[in-house]
């Protein structure tokens, strides 16, 4: 990637769009276009078409996606399906038909089985049945990451796959209650639990699954990396998968990342656990032997992060 190249954020103000697009200005990039929602509707193939056709984009970050937590994807799975795909097909179908020097795209770590072994390694994808709570996100995530691949073996185009663990940031969903993942929904609740002075903290689950979570900015660093290696290496450390989880070492459960928030928000009151509520996977830690052949990862302590993700959200309180 050049500073001169025209680079297009797809979804620019999402948790990730808006971790690239900090760190493509922190590095100096020049010509970086976003486009809003209402400017551009990226379910839309004749919006997204006339839009390429003009701009002439040289580089695509697809950041651009629906997202949600547990429930929101138990109440939606037909929306969560359709608009992921619509956008994944719009923009792939632009790359090939305007031949786009270079795009990242990426994947979840959802789209795992639901059994998998751990740590999870690239090969295990489609290898079983995924977890129901959020199979329509995943079905859509593994569509993308397989048109991606078809793209690449029959165009021979530079499209770049990643599968992040667990992500947290400053854009975080902190507000959209029954739509936000479990950082910036358990931030927000325990807030609003220490503000109306709740003795009593209730939790889906028993806390047991851990996760291994990822700040956005440090993601976009690590990607920014693997993006700039040449094409030759990058393809080379493939495999079979064409894609690389990326992420840190480590892994938290629930019940301790619930109390770390407690701590930090200095909140009194107790954690219940509802146990007639699900659980969700018990373990997602991804291997990261594949995307070490190319980069060297690099990341912030966790609980740093989460201090300062903490107080961003207070800040805009």
């Amino acid at each position: 990637m050049l500073k001169l190249d025209k680079i297009f954020i797809a979804g620019h103000r999402g948790l990730v769009g808006e971790a690239f697009h900090r760190n493509l200005k922190l590095q100096g990039y020049k010509k970086i276009i976003t486009r809003t929602k209402k400017e551009l509707d990226l379910r839309n193939s004749n919006q997204v078409n006339k839009f390429f056709k003009k701009e002439k984009i040289d580089v695509l970050l697809i950041c651009a996606a629906k997202v949600g937590g547990i429930l929101s994807n138990l109440n939606n799975p037909y929306e969560f399906i359709l608009y992921n795909t619509k956008i994944q097909n719009n923009l792939f179908e632009a790359v090939r038909e305007f031949n786009i020097k270079k795009t990242m795209f990426m994947g979840s770590s959802c789209i795992y089985p639901k059994f998998a072994k751990n740590p999870i390694k690239e090969n295990q994808l489609l290898s079983n049945y995924l977890e129901k709570s959020n199979e329509a996100y995943a079905l859509s995530k593994i569509q993308g990451l397989k048109t991606a691949e078809f793209l690449v073996k029959k165009y021979n185009l530079d499209i770049r796959c990643f599968m992040p663990c667990n992500l947290f940031g400053f854009s975080d969903k902190f507000f959209d209650k029954g739509n936000n993942h479990v950082i910036p929904a358990l931030i927000d609740r325990i807030n609003e639990s220490k503000i109306k002075k709740l003795k009593k903290f209730v939790i889906w689950g028993d806390g047991s699954p851990r996760r291994e979570f990822m700040h956005a900015d440090d993601l976009a660093k690590n990607i920014m990396k693997a993006m700039n290696v040449s094409k030759t290496k990058f393809y080379k450390n493939i495999g079979d998968e064409y894609f690389y989880n990326i992420g840190t070492n480590e892994e938290i459960s629930i019940k301790k990342l619930t109390k770390k928030i407690i701590k930090i928000l200095n909140y009194n009151g107790k954690i219940y656990f509802d146990k007639t509520k699900p659980n969700g996977t018990k373990r997602k830690f991804m291997s990261k032997a594949k995307i070490k052949k190319i980069i060297k990862l690099k990341y912030n302590n966790f609980d740093l992060m989460l201090n300062k993700t903490i107080r961003h959200y207070q800040n805009l309180k």
